[in-house]
C-alpha cells in the first residue's frame, strides 16, 4: 500500500501513466518523459499500447495469459531480494541493454537481446543437483561476471533455442534461465544438452522453473 501511494503522488505530478485495465488486477505504471529526466535518463518514453488486443497480450496476467513484462518485474524483484541464490549485484533492463547493442539495419545480424544482465558485484555459487537432489557440482561465480537473465514464456522450437543460447553464452559469463512450465524447462535442458559442445558450456547455463521460486505465479 505504501508503494502505491507513493507511485499514485509520482502520477499525479506527471511523472508516471497508470492504468488498471482489468479491476480485478493490480494497475500498471509507467514513467513519462518528465519522469524520465527528472531521474537523469534521455530514454524516449513507451506508451501503452493503443490497441486493447496488444495491452492484453502484454500486461494481462491471470490463469488465461501471461505477461511477460510482468514475469520479468517479478524475477528483477525476485533476483534483487537475493532470491535463487543471486549475489549481490546490479541490473541492467532491456532498454538499457538496446542501447548498447548496434543500431538495426537490414541484413545485420545483432546478438539475442536478454530480459536482463546481473552485473555481480561479489562472488556467488549455485548448485548443480540430481532428481534425488544430490549436489553433482558447484558453479563458482566471480565478481564483475555478467548472468544473462532469460524469463521463458513460450515453447520455442530447437532450432529457435539452438541459435539464441550459444549467442548468449558468447555475450555473458552465465545464463539464468526462468521457465514458466515443466515443458519449457525441458525444451531448454534439452537444447542445452544437445546444442552446446563442451560440458564447460553446459554448466554455465542453469535452468529453474518459475513456480520453484515465485509460488504466487
Amino acid at each position: 500500500m505504501a508503494t502505491s501511494k507513493l507511485l499514485r503522488k509520482l502520477a499525479a505530478r506527471g511523472y508516471l501513466e497508470v492504468i488498471q485495465p482489468w479491476a480485478d488486477q493490480p494497475a500498471w505504471y509507467r514513467a513519462t518523459a518528465p519522469g524520465l529526466r527528472a531521474i537523469g535518463l534521455d530514454w524516449p518514453e513507451i506508451p501503452f499500447p493503443p490497441e486493447y488486443e496488444d495491452l492484453e497480450a502484454r500486461l494481462r496476467h491471470d490463469q488465461q495469459f501471461k505477461s511477460h513484462n510482468h514475469l520479468i518485474n517479478q524475477v528483477r524483484l525476485l533476483l534483487a531480494r537475493g532470491g535463487a541464490g543471486a549475489p549481490a549485484h546490479t541490473w541492467k533492463g532491456e532498454r538499457a541493454i538496446e542501447l548498447a547493442l548496434p543500431p538495426r539495419e537490414k541484413g545485420l545480424r545483432r546478438p539475442h537481446k536478454a530480459d536482463g544482465i546481473l552485473h555481480l558485484k561479489e562472488d556467488g555459487a549455485w548448485s548443480i543437483t540430481a532428481k534425488d537432489g544430490t549436489i553433482l557440482d558447484t558453479v563458482e561465480m566471480k565478481a564483475g561476471q555478467l548472468t544473462g537473465v532469460e524469463v521463458e514464456c513460450t515453447l520455442k522450437s530447437d532450432y529457435r533455442l539452438s541459435e539464441i543460447l550459444p549467442d548468449l553464452l558468447a555475450h555473458h559469463d552465465y545464463v539464468w534461465y526462468f521457465c514458466l512450465t515443466p515443458a519449457i524447462k525441458q525444451a531448454v535442458a534439452d537444447v542445452r544438452r544437445d546444442a552446446l559442445k563442451t560440458d564447460n558450456e553446459r554448466r554455465r547455463v542453469r535452468i529453474l522453473l518459475l513456480e520453484d521460486n515465485l509460488p504466487c505465479l
